[in-house]
């Protein structure tokens, strides 16, 4: 039976005029979401990953970004990336999306394996053009601003096949949990060169990068396939091939072991810190008008989601609604 919720994301109305053509996006929803261990554990005592919680809404955090990503390059161009340890969230969450595009990770081994899984198998469906990368940790106040924003990021990679844009939002406080990306020189409107990547600075050195025109890494990425693929380089080309292989294979057979074997002797990789560290050259950094931007890592950003919002827990939250259970910690401690 398929739900309400998931009968709205079914029937939303995507118009041709607003989707870019000959876009795909994958939406990365593999991580564990450890930070909000305390938060995100149910009556049962069980970790829920923050993707598959909700912020006050029917819809949980997966199904907002797959819901930006269909906005963007339309119904059936959306490839979701999961942890095969999360099916019984993500086949609740994912009930509108076909299942051929879920690309499910036997392990969490980072989002640079995650990305590079979800490239693979949209190239070996025979497609290519631009490549939108949009985390499933997010809340915005404001989807109208978030979409037109991510159009115009697309929009400026598809002009631009050899280029990676990465949208950076307006940092309202020195946050040491977040990343900065320093960009040349300011630009309100028009993408500029990155000059460097800092993840997680101290608050100190965070505050100095503010000072000097950093803004926050949102990891929202935009990219043509083969500029992605690319950008891997020859330390990857190992992977690359065996993972090729592999997928290959599992479409044939549907066995997926062999992926499973192959995931087990790969470190975790950080897309950031791995790729586009590595070709600062190629990305060109776009700033996203303020739209309440937040990355769902911490309590405190949870409290100001739900200030920002001005509403109360949800009675009938079809997911983990993590303003309830704020609510319920907050009035335990009282």
């Amino acid at each position: 039976m398929v739900s309400s919720v998931t009968s709205q994301l079914v029937n939303i109305s995507v118009s041709s005029s607003t989707v870019v053509p000959d876009c795909n996006a994958i939406v990365l929803a593999g991580g564990e979401g450890d930070r909000l261990r305390e938060l995100t554990t149910d009556a049962s005592g069980e970790v829920i990953p923050k993707q598959y919680c909700s912020i006050n809404r029917n819809r949980c955090l997966l199904q907002d970004a797959v819901f930006r990503a269909r906005a963007v390059a339309g119904t059936g161009h959306v490839w979701p990336v999961v942890a095969q340890k999360h099916e019984r969230w993500w086949r609740k969450a994912l009930t509108h999306v076909d299942p051929s595009q879920i690309v499910v990770q036997p392990q969490n081994r980072g989002t640079a394996f995650g990305i590079l899984l979800g490239l693979l198998n949209i190239q070996l469906e025979g497609l290519s053009g631009t490549v939108l990368i949009l985390p499933a940790d997010q809340h915005v106040d404001d989807e109208q601003v978030m979409l037109k924003a991510l159009r115009h990021l697309t929009q400026w990679a598809e002009r631009d096949p050899e280029g990676i844009y990465l949208l950076g939002a307006q940092p309202e406080e020195a946050d040491p949990a977040l990343g900065y990306i320093l960009p040349w020189f300011d630009s309100k409107h028009t993408p500029i060169g990155a000059y460097a990547f800092i993840e997680r600075p101290q608050q100190s050195e965070a505050l100095k990068l503010i000072n000097r025109g950093a803004l926050w890494n949102t990891f929202i990425i935009a990219a043509s396939l083969e500029t992605l693929l690319r950008s891997y380089g020859p330390r990857f080309q190992p992977q690359m091939e065996s993972m090729r292989r592999i997928i290959e294979a599992q479409k044939l057979n549907g066995d997926a072991g062999l992926l499973n074997a192959e995931y087990l002797k790969w470190p975790s990789l950080d897309f950031s810190r791995e790729i586009l560290e590595q070709n600062t050259d190629s990305v060109q950094v776009l700033r996203l008008p303020v739209c309440g931007w937040t990355e769902l890592g911490t309590v405190s950003k949870i409290q100001k989601a739900l200030l920002h919002r001005g509403s109360s827990p949800s009675a009938d939250c079809l997911f983990l609604d993590l303003a309830g259970h704020l609510s319920r910690d907050l009035n335990s401690e009282s």
